[in-house]
């Protein structure tokens, strides 16, 4: 393409099928292994595989749940174990939520 921020969508069809280098029947075989070659092909790269544990754990990696924590380890350092529970159902309903939500 002569301009790759062209917005195709606006451009007649015509022009868009010259910027590809194209034709309304398409490419040739020719032309296809060429571009093959060149670009590789079309094809989506495999990201990384997420189990429905990691995505768990994942729900507990913010900031504000690692700052809850710190204050459950500090009530219970206090003597507080009433108000350590009640932060850890706080954290673990969170987490819950925010794991049910995606």
């Amino acid at each position: 393409m002569d301009h790759p921020a062209d917005l195709f969508w606006s451009l007649p069809p015509e022009e868009v099928l010259r910027q590809l280098g194209s034709t309304r029947g398409g490419l040739t075989s020719v032309e296809a292994a060429g571009r093959l070659k060149q670009y590789g092909p079309n094809s989506l790269k495999r990201g990384p595989r997420f189990t429905t544990f990691s995505l768990l754990l994942g729900q507990f990696k913010s900031p504000i749940i690692l700052i809850l924590l710190a204050a459950t380890v500090l009530a219970l350092f206090l003597g507080d174990p009433v108000d350590a529970v009640i932060i850890l159902v706080i954290i673990l309903v969170s987490g819950l939520l925010g794991y049910c939500a995606r």
